[in-house]
């Protein structure tokens, strides 16, 4: 299949481009396995752009374009990945301006890599790598070496050529020994037995060493002149190849990153073996010719009209007549070995064919060559009906005669009873069929879940294929489908598949799923149309073939259409009907004109301020106090629900009664809560206004008994009514002292008279722990700073009446935390230390209600016990 006719030696390869120029046809239709996420910042880099332009050069010298069938993809040295599946990307800015396609990279892996395991280390050297990219990483990683600007993925830091390394085969990443050691023995790694690579996750089963990169030479030493970290020698290893039959290995010196790509010229043969060519041994096209294949199919009896291709024939697909032995019934079959060259075949059928002796048909199943004699001829025929016993038959003449019979009984088995144990005939030995047995047999269901015992007559009746029979159960087990239950009676299946069909609607909303109901979601609607889909201002277009319920395409261009307002068009073009609200800021006035509003949306046509509304109601005495709205402000059949605000006459107080418009206000009791007090004014109580109705009658004949007056007299207005009701109404609305009210009276007149203060004389005297005495003589400006702190606690608490507040002081040592615990107690506070040492700290917690001022504070003490004069001192 393979003969090499040039040695592996580069210097005397055959030039490539007439090779590649025959094989680039079918370099496209191969897919390579991409390669793993490489993440390393200083490392082999070339530019995809500057790639692509080099191919429309050799485009255009060749006339042809062509692109290598195994690119390497990896975003870190591409600007991104092409899509799965050969799909293609377009690049922003041509899409705005061109809308030009880039060509179709396809990426996957061959035949032979797909079938490795994860676990099989696949040759270093056979990566499908194209050979400007084989020889661009190459030199970037020899000339980074030489640099010393290589980077260490693990530490980030460069890597000298004087420092022991490792080199990934696979993804040809280098790291520092130490580092990859230290990597392959932690947890992130991988499992006990295997670490995976930081680059490429490839698994090493293998303790990491200092090697050379030809694996030749351990801990090689660094020669100037040479690459760093190689040994110097000729490298050996297999070259860069896609085929799996090259042998061919690396000429050139010890280097890193990948062999170069096998140029070496050999003599392939095509898929049918029938011609060979010329091809480059790195090459992994297919060689086909114009010759059919002439391979025998897998029927052995037809050949096989393909044009040359690979791999097996394809099964016989001929179709053979074929006619029964018996019956002369025809039937189509495919061609396949125990068919093939066949022409005559068995249908299982009785035969049917009447025998020899002109009475009786052949009982055997449908067979090749002629029929037996018949049985119960007379020659055949020497025992009598039962086969027990033998007998002479020379009375009988003919088949048709009835054979002699014996005193024993029949028992020939009959069809009923057991299956290991059959009933037998008990009547006497006879010709003819046996009657019914008299017997009773376990009859059993088709499911094999129930049984039943009936007469052998009732138990013939059933077949098992053609009438079995068949017990009430109604099966209870869910189909494949898993959604339906089987409800058959009595079911004898293993596997419950569902007939029904599924009838969901697909993913494009359009067509219903006409397969079988199944389980997991219904596939893609198979549907394509063939037409160009467009968005709504036909700029974008989508290319067929478009699957079905294809939304149109995105277009970045700007709305088309026409707007009912005149402002410029911020959004782009979009498929649905109605186009976005306009954003654009105007001015408008409220719907209650009362503001102009700024900055508004121009989409909002009803603006509103949240002022107060102000118009008058259709009461004529109340305003609207609704928030600025739309609409009227109450509607014909509604009533004003506010309350009547006129002042009366008798207590100042307002009406409060429905609205009533300018009628006169009603005759009612005023029920506004005021509060009264005692002379003295310790008692103090709530109680309801209630003017009474006949006062506000005589405050009328008052006002008419003044308005006759003035116009008798021609004096002055006189107020009869609140000179004549001020008196009783204080004592109306005032409280009387009480016997306490009296007491406490007494008590100040006599204090006072005394000059004694009676606060004074309720306080109970404050008596403080010695330790506090002691500790505040020492440190009296501690004291004094606590004492702040607390006032200030408990007034806050008392002033804004909350529940409970906290204050958190600053760490202190044991002896001025012991103070604030003690001190607080004074306070009504509660305390709690916090925090472990060095850091521990005291918070004081106040509750409204249990905080108090003490009536005499520390300090104070203090300075009172030194004002004191001391004792009298004895001379003697």
């Amino acid at each position: 299949m393979t003969e090499s006719i040039a040695s592996s030696d580069q210097s005397q390869n055959i030039p490539l481009q007439g090779a590649y120029s025959n094989t680039n046809n079918t370099h496209n239709n191969r897919k390579q396995k991409r390669r793993p996420m490489q993440t390393s910042s200083q490392d082999a880099r070339y530019s995809h752009r500057g790639y692509q332009q080099q191919q429309q050069q050799q485009q255009q010298q060749h006339e042809q374009q062509w692109y290598s069938s195994n690119m390497y993809y990896d975003e870190y040295y591409y600007e991104a990945p092409p899509p799965r599946g050969g799909g293609h990307r377009i690049n922003n800015h041509h899409q705005q301006q061109q809308h030009q396609r880039r060509p179709q990279f396809r990426h996957g892996a061959s035949s032979s890599q797909s079938n490795q395991q994860l676990n099989v280390r696949p040759n270093s050297n056979s990566s499908a790598r194209s050979a400007n990219e084989v020889e661009n990483l190459r030199s970037t990683l020899t000339e980074q070496l030489y640099k010393n600007i290589y980077e260490c993925m693990i530490c980030i830091i460069k890597i000298d050529r004087d420092q022991e390394i490792w080199s990934c085969e696979i993804c040809y990443k280098i790291f520092h020994l130490n580092c990859i050691k230290q990597w392959a023995n932690s947890e992130e790694s991988g499992t006990d037995k295997n670490w995976r690579c930081p680059g490429c996750q490839y698994s090493y089963s293998t303790h990491p060493m200092y090697n050379c990169y030809c694996h030749k030479r351990i801990n090689p030493a660094f020669q100037p002149g040479e690459i760093p970290h190689s040994c110097g020698e000729r490298c050996d290893k297999r070259l860069n190849t896609k085929a799996n039959d090259c042998n061919h290995r690396c000429s050139e010196l010890c280097h890193p990153g990948p062999c170069p790509t096998c140029t070496t010229m050999i003599k392939r043969s095509c898929a049918c073996g029938r011609e060979s060519r010329i091809v480059m041994c790195s090459s992994n096209a297919m060689i086909k010719c114009e010759n059919k294949c002439g391979k025998l199919k897998s029927c052995q009896h037809h050949t096989c009209d393909v044009i040359c291709h690979p791999r097996e024939c394809e099964p016989c697909d001929e179709l053979i007549k074929q006619k029964c032995y018996s019956h002369e019934s025809e039937r189509e079959v495919l061609c396949s070995i125990e068919t093939g060259g066949t022409q005559v075949f068995t249908c299982g059928e009785p035969c049917g064919k009447l025998l020899s002796c002109g009475h009786h048909r052949c009982p055997k199943p449908c067979h090749n060559g002629p029929c037996l004699d018949c049985l119960l001829l007379p020659q055949n025929c020497k025992t009598c009906a039962c086969g027990k016993t033998n007998m002479d038959n020379q009375q009988r003449t003919s088949c048709l005669d009835p054979l002699p019979t014996c005193e024993k009984s029949c028992e020939k088995f009959l069809p009923c009873g057991p299956i290991d144990n059959h009933h037998q005939c008990s009547i006497q030995c006879h010709n003819g069929p046996c009657p019914p047995c008299s017997k009773e047999s376990i009859l059993q269901c088709r499911c094999g879940q129930s049984k039943k015992s009936a007469s052998c007559i009732e138990v013939i009746q059933y077949d098992p294929i053609k009438n079995p029979f068949c017990c009430e159960r109604r099966c209870n087990k869910k189909k494949l489908c898993g959604k339906h239950r089987c409800n058959e009676q009595c079911c004898d299946r293993d596997v419950h598949v569902c007939e029904i069909i599924c009838g969901k609607s697909l993913n494009c909303g359009i067509h219903k799923c006409e397969e079988l109901c199944h389980k997991n979601f219904c596939r893609k609607c198979p549907i394509n149309s063939y037409d160009e889909l467009t968005c709504h201002c036909g700029q974008t277009v989508l290319q067929p073939p478009v699957p079905c319920g294809e939304k149109p395409p995105m277009c970045n261009y700007k709305c088309n259409r026409v707007h009912a307002c005149d402002h410029p068009v911020y959004h782009s073009c979009h498929n649905e009907d109605e186009c976005p609200p306009c954003a654009h800021l105007v001015t408008r006035m409220c719907v209650g004109e009362h503001t102009l509003r700024n900055n508004v949306p121009c989409h909002l046509k009803e603006v509103l301020c949240g002022q107060p509304c102000g118009q008058p109601l259709p009461c004529g005495v109340h305003a609207c106090q609704r928030a600025c709205h739309l609409g009227p402000c109450q509607t014909n059949d509604q009533k004003c629900t506010q309350r009547c605000n006129i002042k009366r006459r008798e207590c100042g107080h307002p009406c409060n009664a429905l609205c009533h418009a300018h009628e006169s206000c009603p005759i009612t009791t005023c029920r506004d809560i005021i509060k009264v007090r005692c002379p003295c004014g310790r008692l103090v109580k709530d109680i309801a206004c209630n003017v009474r109705p006949n006062e506000s009658n005589e405050g009328k004949d008052d006002i008419n008994l003044t308005q006759s007056l003035v116009q008798a007299l021609s004096v002055r207005t006189i107020d009869l009514s609140l000179s004549r009701k001020q008196q009783p109404s204080q004592q109306q609305h005032q409280l009387e002292c009480d016997d306490d009210c009296r007491i406490i009276q007494r008590n100040k007149n006599l204090a006072i008279a005394l000059s004694i203060n009676p606060d004074e004389s309720r306080l109970t005297p404050i008596v403080y722990t010695d330790f506090l005495r002691d500790y505040a003589k020492k440190h009296l400006e501690f004291v004094q700073t606590i004492e702040r702190q607390f006032s200030q606690l408990v007034e806050e608490t008392q002033r804004h009446r909350v529940a409970k507040r906290c204050h958190s002081f600053k760490p202190m040592k044991i002896n001025e935390r012991h103070v604030i615990h003690e001190l607080a107690s004074f306070y009504g506070l509660e305390t709690q230390a916090m925090d472990p040492e060095p850091n521990r700290n005291v918070v004081a917690y106040a509750s409204y209600g249990m905080c108090k001022f003490p009536m005499v504070t520390l300090s104070e003490s203090i300075r009172r016990e030194k004002l004191k004069v001391p004792p009298p001192v004895s001379l003697t």
